[in-house]
Formats: C-alpha cells, sequence, structure tokens
C-alpha cells in the first residue's frame, strides 16, 4: 500500500487484508529538507484448523480416532486437543480419546492450532455417546412385609432388556416387573439395560425399598378385664406394643367406642370415662412408620342406674314453683332429689318446689340422685332453672317535703337485663326511666301524695310494685325590707313571715339571729335572711324555710368638679354638666346664672350661645338622697365671635353615606341668602335659600355627570353682616 501524505507521528500501524509479501518504506525530513529513507519487507500468511474423526457416536466405552486436517502457508508446530471430558492431548495430528462416563452424552471436542509464525485457528465437533436411559422409580418405597411393588424404567420405549436385582430378595428380567418383599429391612434396587443399540448401562441405588414388618398392637386397661364397673367408670388405657430398629412406631389411634369417634394421639397413656352404662369395645390401632398397622379391642361392661327428668318451667320468677317428673328410667333401685336450696325430697315422683330465694348469678341447680339395684352403682342427673328477682324499691328524700324544694328519688330495685320502669310521681307526670331527675310539686301545690314505681321483665313475666306516701308542706313566704344610709353611720334592715331568721354575713350584723338587726357596713352590700315557719301535724313536726334579700346602699362622698373652662365658636352647640349618679341624686343649677340654660334640676345641658360674650361661670349643687354630702360643681364658657361659610370640594352622591348631598355650613351664620349651583355651560342646576336643603347631584330628576361644578353662596351672620363665597365642587361616583 502506498500513503503519499506526511504523518505527523513517527508511529504508523496498517491492517493487511490479505496474504502476500510487502515492502514498507519510511521517509524522514528535518526542518533543513534534508532527507533518509529505510525499507523493510514482510510475508502475510493465513492458517486454516480443521480435523476429522472416525465416528461421532457409539456405545460407551466409546474410542474416537482424530487426525489434523490443517492448512497453512508455513509449518504447524503446536497441536492441542481438547475431548470434552477434563482430557487434553498435545501429543501431535493424530491422537486417539475413549468416552467411559455414563454422566454425559455430548461432548464439544476442540482442536487448536499453531503455525511458526505464531498464528493460531480452531476447529470443533461434537461426540454423543450412547447411554441407555437407566433411570427407574417404584410404585411404594416404604411398605409392609408381603407388599407387592411394580418398578419402572423412565423411558422404557428405548430399552431392549433390562435385568433386575432386589439385594437378596431376589430378581426379575422384564422392562416393568411386579415384585413381593416378604421380609422386613431395606433393600437395594439394581438394574441393568440394553437398548436397541445394543448399549448397555446399569443403575443401582442402595437402601431404596424400605421394608417393615406388621406391630402386633398391645395394651391394658388399669382394672380386671371384663370385671363390671360402676358409671360413671374412668379408666386408663395403657400401649404396650413392641418395636424394634427396622420397625419403628409411626403412630397410635385409640377409640374409646363411645361415639365420639377416634383419638389421634402420640400418647402412650390415655384417660377416659364411660358415663352410660352399656357395653363398649375400647380398641387401639398401632402402625410403623411405613404405616403397617395392626389393631387390638377389649370389651369393658358398664352398669349403673339412668334415668332423667323433666321440668314444666325452665326460668321463673322468684317464689314460682316447678314440677319436676322422672322419665326414661332402667335399673333404679332408690332416688331423691336435691334443690340446692337447702331442702330435699325422698322417692317422690313427681314432685313440685317453689323457690324462694336466688343464688349467685341467677342460676339454681337441681340434682336427681340415682342409686342402682346392683353393686351400689349410683348416678346423677343434673339440670339448672334460671331465677329472676324483680323487685321494686326506692327511696325519698323525705316523706314530708316543703313546696318550694324538689323531691329526689333513689331506685334500689333488683332487676333483670330486660326490665323496664313506670313512675307515677303524683304531679301529674311519669317517667320510664330507673331514676327521674327531682322533681317539683309547685305545680300542684300542698298536699298528700302517692309515689308508685312498677319494674316489670315482660320477656319472663315477672314483675313488682312499690309504693309510698309523700306530703307536700306549705313554703313560708319572708319578706325584708331595703335601706339607704350615709356613709359611717348604721341602719337597720328587717324580715317577716318566719318563726325564726337567720343572715349572712353576720359579722357586718348587730342581731344575725334576730328578725330585725343593725347594719354597719361601709360599701353596698345585699344581706340574704333565711326564714324557717315551724309546721306542727299529728304524726310529727317539720320545718319549712325560704330567703329574702335585703339590699343596703351606702352613699359615698363625691368630690365636687374643680371649675371647668369650655369654649365654642358663636352659635356652636355643646354639652356640660356633672355625669348622671344612680339612686335619686338631685341637680340644682339656680346658685349660679340661668342665661342660655334648657333645665334649672337636669345633670346635664346642652347650650347654644348666639352672641358673642366673653365668659359665663355656671354652678350646679349635687345632692345625695339623703343629703348627706351636698356639694356644688362649676363650668366657665366662653364663645369666640368666629364667621365662616364652607361648602366641600367634592361629594359622591351614590347613595352610600353622608356624603351623599352637599350642603352650605360655617360659623355664626343667622340665615341663608342663597346657594346656587352651576355646570360648564352656566346652567344653574341646583339653588336654594334653606341652609338645611343641599344638592344630591341630579337635575330635573336626572342623574348628572361626573365633573367639576361651580357653586355661589351667601349668608347673613349672626352679626347681621352679609357673607358670601364661591368655587368649584368635583361630582364624583
Amino acid at each position: 500500500q502506498k500513503r503519499d501524505n506526511p504523518l505527523p507521528n513517527p508511529n504508523y500501524s496498517q491492517t493487511f487484508t490479505d496474504t502476500g509479501t510487502y515492502t514498507i518504506r519510511l521517509m524522514v525530513y528535518d526542518i533543513n529538507g534534508c532527507r533518509d529513507t529505510a525499507e523493510q519487507q514482510f510475508i502475510v500468511t493465513d492458517l486454516y484448523a480443521g480435523f476429522k474423526q472416525d465416528v461421532t457416536t457409539g456405545c460407551i466405552p466409546l474410542t474416537v480416532n482424530f487426525e489434523d486436517t490443517s492448512w497453512s502457508a508455513t509449518k504447524i508446530i503446536n497441536w492441542e486437543w481438547q475431548f470434552g471430558n477434563d482430557s487434553i492431548d498435545s501429543s501431535g495430528a493424530i491422537v486417539t480419546n475413549t468416552y467411559e462416563t455414563y454422566t454425559l452424552n455430548e461432548y464439544e471436542v476442540l482442536l487448536i492450532v499453531e503455525d511458526s509464525l505464531g498464528c493460531k485457528d480452531t476447529a470443533n465437533v461434537t461426540i454423543n455417546p450412547i447411554i441407555p436411559d437407566s433411570i427407574f422409580s417404584v410404585s411404594d418405597r416404604t411398605i409392609c412385609v408381603g407388599n407387592e411393588v411394580t418398578f419402572s424404567l423412565r423411558n422404557p420405549g428405548s430399552i431392549q432388556s433390562a435385568n433386575w436385582v432386589f439385594d437378596s430378595q431376589g430378581g426379575a428380567d422384564s422392562l416393568k416387573p411386579r415384585f413381593t418383599f416378604n421380609n422386613q429391612g431395606d433393600f437395594y434396587t439394581k438394574v441393568e439395560v440394553t437398548d436397541t443399540n445394543g448399549c448397555v448401562a446399569e443403575n443401582t441405588i442402595s437402601d431404596y425399598i424400605l421394608v417393615d414388618a406388621y406391630p402386633e398392637a398391645y395394651f391394658t386397661l388399669d382394672t380386671n378385664i371384663g370385671d363390671e364397673l360402676c358409671a360413671p367408670a374412668p379408666i386408663k388405657l395403657t400401649d404396650l406394643t413392641v418395636f424394634n430398629d427396622t420397625t419403628t412406631y409411626g403412630s397410635r389411634t385409640w377409640d374409646f367406642d363411645k361415639g365420639n369417634g377416634p383419638i389421634s394421639s402420640s400418647a402412650q397413656e390415655v384417660n377416659g370415662t364411660y358415663t352410660k352404662p352399656g357395653s363398649y369395645n375400647p380398641s387401639l390401632i398401632v402402625r410403623s412408620s411405613n404405616g403397617c398397622a395392626d389393631t387390638m379391642s377389649i370389651i369393658i361392661p358398664i352398669i349403673g342406674p339412668e334415668g332423667d327428668f323433666e321440668m314444666d318451667k325452665s326460668i321463673i320468677c322468684l317464689g314460682d314453683s316447678v314440677l319436676f317428673t322422672l322419665k326414661d328410667t332402667s335399673s333404679i333401685g332408690q332416688f331423691s332429689w336435691d334443690f340446692n336450696d337447702g331442702r330435699t325430697a325422698d322417692y317422690i315422683d313427681p314432685i313440685r318446689h317453689a323457690f324462694n330465694s336466688v343464688p349467685d348469678g341467677g342460676i339454681q341447680e337441681i340434682d336427681l340422685y340415682l342409686i342402682g339395684p346392683k353393686n351400689g352403682c349410683k348416678a346423677d342427673v343434673k339440670k339448672t332453672i334460671e331465677i329472676h328477682q324483680v323487685e321494686a324499691n326506692f327511696g325519698l328524700m323525705d316523706s314530708t317535703v316543703c313546696l318550694n324544694l324538689e323531691v329526689e328519688f333513689n331506685d334500689s330495685s333488683l332487676t333483670t337485663a330486660n326490665s323496664t320502669y313506670s313512675w307515677n310521681i303524683g304531679n301529674g307526670e311519669s317517667f320510664t326511666v330507673a331514676e327521674p331527675l327531682p322533681q317539683s310539686y309547685k305545680n300542684v301545690g300542698t298536699g298528700n301524695y302517692v309515689v308508685e314505681l312498677i319494674v316489670e321483665d315482660e320477656t319472663i313475666g315477672c314483675s313488682d310494685t312499690m309504693r309510698k306516701n309523700l306530703k307536700i308542706l306549705k313554703t313560708p313566704t319572708i319578706t325584708s325590707n331595703d335601706t339607704v344610709v350615709c356613709d359611717g353611720e348604721s341602719t337597720e334592715i328587717y324580715a317577716d313571715g318566719a318563726t325564726s331568721y337567720l343572715w349572712n354575713d353576720s359579722i357586718l350584723l348587730e342581731s344575725p339571729d334576730s328578725s330585725t338587726t343593725v347594719v354597719n357596713t361601709d360599701e353596698d352590700k345585699i344581706f340574704i335572711v333565711t326564714g324557717t315557719q315551724q309546721i306542727i301535724n299529728l304524726e310529727d313536726t317539720s320545718y319549712c324555710s325560704d330567703t329574702a334579700k335585703s339590699n343596703v346602699y351606702v352613699i359615698k362622698e363625691i368630690n365636687p368638679e374643680d371649675v371647668k373652662e369650655s369654649c365654642a365658636i358663636i352659635g356652636q352647640s355643646f354639652t356640660f354638666g356633672p355625669d348622671s349618679l344612680p339612686g335619686g341624686y338631685t341637680y340644682d343649677w339656680s346658685k349660679g346664672p340661668i342665661d342660655n340654660l334648657e333645665c334649672l334640676n337636669c345633670a346635664k345641658q346642652n347650650l347654644t350661645i348666639d352672641e358673642g360674650v366673653d365668659s359665663l361661670i355656671y354652678e350646679v349643687e349635687i345632692s345625695d338622697p339623703l343629703n348627706c354630702f351636698p356639694i356644688i360643681s362649676k363650668y366657665q364658657i366662653c364663645v369666640r365671635e368666629s364667621y365662616t361659610i364652607d361648602v366641600p370640594s367634592a361629594f359622591t352622591p351614590n347613595g352610600t353615606g353622608p356624603n351623599d348631598i352637599v350642603f352650605v355650613n360655617g360659623h355664626g351664620i343667622d340665615y341663608l341668602v342663597f346657594f346656587r349651583i352651576f355646570n360648564r355651560w352656566g346652567e344653574i342646576v341646583f339653588e336654594t335659600k334653606d341652609i338645611e336643603v343641599g344638592w344630591d347631584g341630579t337635575y330635573k330628576g336626572n342623574e348628572q355627570d361626573m365633573e367639576t361644578y361651580v357653586y355661589q353662596a351667601k349668608a347673613v351672620m349672626l352679626n347681621g353682616e352679609p357673607m358670601e363665597k364661591g368655587g368649584e365642587i368635583v361630582l364624583i361616583r
């Protein structure tokens, strides 16, 4: 190959795609333009690996001869044969290998050749030895002595013949033999097969067939077998079956023959009880680990009386009676009843019994004891009766209650989960709760009443009623006085309407347990008096009480106000005077000037002065209801002369507030001469002479546009002088 362009790198690589002889020429140049040339020849050759074999398949052992057929332009110097079975041969171009294992039926043979130039190439072929399928299975590996099993090859269609060996037990020569093992033990199985190609293979499995002998079941009874036992008869059965190293224990199943089926249990001892007479056949089935089983059974005779009884009721109320009757009896010599309430009965049938007490939990147990005529065998038949106690009971706060008090009802009834309540308390009210809320009898007044409670359980038909008498007594009417007292002085409060009295806050009172008492207090106070009236009846003496309040108001000395100065612009209204005081205080303004005052006995004055004055001093005398601490307060009034006409610069007639209408305002205005508003064309859109009338932004019923309007206003002031003003108003919507 020729390359004319100079290369900046002194190292250069080139790939040759064809065989042949090639000359490489190198020319180098220095910076002065001087140059030199070097040449070298080399040969490019090729190598092709290949080999042949005499066979690629055959029976084990399979010997294969291999011969190298590779081609190279130079001499081949190395051969490496890899036969696929971990065997390698580098002896030369002709080699031999033998395949002897039955585990693989396919081998990949690889040849690597190398020539004198170090060139390498590979070739490969697959060798397939013929291995007959000797894998087999059996219908059951864990069997019992005398069992027959069937052996099967995995691929019998490829097998021509088979020879079986079953350890020391025998053999067979069919493809699918059936064989019976007559001895216990663990036995190997061996098969030699010949396939349709005549190839032979062998397969042996150690301890393949596990044969158990049948155990001999044996158990004992804790009493003599065949003896008659009284019911209920507890028994114990013990398994004594013997196993050996070859045939080991697997499981056991007990059956007491009581109708409830067998019991699979690993326990060697089991216990059971025969509760009824009869002939029973308990049995034991023992199994080896392979499931080889044997059974043993015995006969146990159970004797004793039998019987039952019935009751005409099983759910009753306290005090009810129940009829008991025997039934289904046999082998009875004697019998007796125990009602478990302290009473029993012998040899009576039928029998009626009343239950007058309730056991814990309400369940009464009944026992019927039976004694048989033979061996003194006994039987006990138990049944239960459900006894419900429904008992109405309640308590009152007192049997005599004053009319102003509420009556409390405290339930203490004995009830069931389904019990219901029905109250009639005598005041026209009825309730169905366990305890009504406290009740008042004010709506029916004084008198004698009957309170009735009925408790009932409709599900069982039990009920009970309780009634109690209640007397409502008259409540005394207590009255008391209110009083006012000067601070630092004492006063008197009193009460009436009872026979005895007791006032609260006794530390402030001279006689707190009297109807009348002197009070010493320096602040407003409410005193509560409890009056009690004695009520004498034929049965007993009762006391009813009520309360009343006495308000004591203490008048405190108030400080007069210093002279207060209030100034206003002429024509302006303002308010002055003391704050109103509660409790009958009076006000007198006649002690000083009365000019311009609205009233002489009110607390506050609303004053409007229409003429200029320098100063006025008003006086008011303030007196408490008892005239304890009269005082005089003074107010200085000054009036400044100021005259203005004021008109807002903008307004918003949108119906939302006080800025909807524009008015003339100012100080010292006596009356308005005119107030005119002009639009941009000079047209009068509003005019008035009433200072209380303003423009709402309309003209001839139409809302005017948002823009700037011109106004003129003229008024006569309180000093008699006229005043004018003009300007602009902006209408904003």
